[in-house]
């Protein structure tokens, strides 16, 4: 099983070889910025990076391709409060999914007190105020966490900075990604122009031997047809 530790940047993965090989594969190509605890596997994540920047600057782009590199804009760098927002976001949604998975585990589903019969109903009424109790200190215990996330304690500090900080790092990575593949573009533009300038070149020069060929034949026929006239001019005198 994947994940994030509570108030770390470090990835821990349980599971056989395959479901391991799998997960590195993942984090590369989605460009996740995760570090493996495992030695072996933050290697194998590190390994894979260089292959992709590799195959990013020898990998063939079509003159379509090259243009859309050329002008895609760099990635835009991460606004800390924006990345320390979404990441107590998200956090507040897992916090939450988890607690009201207890309540429905522990309490069942909220029932409907307009279901059933009179005792029913009353039965009912009774559970969901119950059940409305609960999700209400859940509600609270969300909002305290909030509270607790934004302030200055030392683990809300450490939870925030570590999301700029992987925030960061995946910029990091998408902006060497979009470098890489800019640079093989430029470098695969400037081969293409001298591909199309040689061969103009090539159809130019063509194109004036030719030229000299056939002023050529046109003065050799000339020539001769004035030895000939000369010659006839010799005859008559």
């Amino acid at each position: 099983m994947l994940a994030k530790e509570k108030f770390g940047e470090s990835i821990v993965v349980n599971g056989n070889d395959d479901f391991k090989r799998l997960a590195v594969e993942i984090a590369v190509e989605k460009n996740i910025a995760v570090k493996f605890t495992d030695p072996t596997l933050e290697n194998k994540r590190l390994e894979l990076i260089t292959q992709r920047q590799n195959q990013a600057q020898q990998r063939k782009f079509t003159p379509k391709e090259i243009e859309i590199n050329l002008k895609t804009p760099p990635p835009p760098a991460p606004n800390q409060e924006v990345v320390e927002q979404r990441a107590i976001g998200e956090h507040l949604e897992l916090y939450k999914s988890n607690l009201v998975k207890q309540l429905i585990e522990n309490e069942g589903k909220r029932p409907d007190p307009a279901q059933g019969g009179f005792i029913g109903r009353i039965a009912a009424k009774m559970q969901a105020e119950k059940w409305d109790k609960l999700y209400t200190e859940i509600e609270q215990k969300i909002k305290d966490r909030r509270t607790l996330l934004n302030s200055d304690d030392s683990k809300a500090k450490h939870f925030r900075n570590e999301a700029f900080k992987e925030a960061n790092s995946d910029y990091v990575s998408k902006w060497n990604n979009w470098n890489n593949e800019k640079d093989a573009a430029q470098k695969q533009k400037r081969e293409l122009d001298e591909k199309s300038a040689n061969e103009r070149k090539g159809r130019e020069s063509g194109a004036s031997d030719m030229a000299n060929k056939l002023r050529q034949q046109m003065e050799e026929k000339t020539n001769k047809t004035k030895d000939k006239d000369q010659s006839q001019d010799l005859d008559i005198s």
